[in-house]
């Protein structure tokens, strides 16, 4: 099991033990379904907002596989992988590495939004010899595209703070992580169970899990609100070019 978050065929085979499915007579389409009402029902409760929130760093590769300075990545990895970030809310910070040095050295960047941004670098890939300062993130191709406003040198990695709607499960890939810290993730069983009693016309059941999930919805609020800085574990990503 991944030590960080579960995937949906773990989740599966967990809800199934747990509301005693040994014949597998409940869909894993309507287990995914659950898993993303659960999934956005907490997101929009109030003070849970910082299980949106994510942390990652991304290896960036000077040179395009055309051999062109590289200045634009997709942060889903590309064009052939299934998208793992989700609808973007807010962008906290974003931060180029310098990884060459025994002391890293950072710059941060500042966005723009695309429309500004484009106006005022055309092509970026002729700033050659500039760090980047600047950057945007536009939606294309169902995957998130950053640019920079220069080409990256060698060694750089980007470190990125965003929240998100958390990426949608679809079941195709059994592997997909369900992306919430594995502390948390009673809180989303329970309302699967919920979701399942209901469908299953077992009202008294559903109902006295709605006041667990209350009392557990009250305890994450609380967690949360104790850990003012709290971000789940950074996930580290290997080096994506310009697709």
């Amino acid at each position: 099991m991944n030590e960080q978050y579960v995937t949906i065929q773990e989740y599966t085979d967990i809800f199934r033990a747990e509301v005693g499915d040994t014949d597998c007579s409940i869909s894993n389409d309507f287990i995914v379904m659950a898993v993303n009402r659960a999934l956005m029902e907490v997101i929009q409760t109030k003070g849970l907002d910082k299980l949106s929130k994510y942390h990652d760093t991304y290896e960036l590769a000077s040179i395009n596989n055309d051999g062109t300075n590289a200045t634009s990545f997709y942060l889903d990895g590309g064009p052939d992988n299934s998208p793992e970030i989700g609808t973007i809310l807010d962008i906290y910070s974003a931060t180029l590495i310098d990884t060459q040095s025994c002391a890293p050295c950072p710059y941060h960047l500042c966005y723009m939004e695309p429309e500004d941004f484009h106006a005022l670098i055309a092509v970026p890939e002729a700033n050659v010899g500039c760090t980047p300062c600047k950057f945007t993130i536009e939606y294309i191709n169902n995957k998130y595209k950053i640019t920079f406003d220069a080409p990256i040198p060698p060694k750089m990695t980007l470190d990125i703070i965003y929240s998100s709607i958390p990426p949608k499960i679809t079941g195709d890939n059994p592997n997909q992580l369900i992306r919430i810290p594995r502390g948390f993730m009673n809180l989303y069983d329970t309302l699967v169970q919920i979701y399942y009693y209901e469908k299953a016309s077992d009202f008294a059941s559903a109902r006295a899990l709605r006041e667990d999930s209350d009392m557990e919805l009250a305890n994450a609020r609380e967690l949360l609100a104790r850990r003012k800085h709290m971000l789940p574990p950074r996930r580290m990503r290997g080096a994506f070019h310009n697709g």
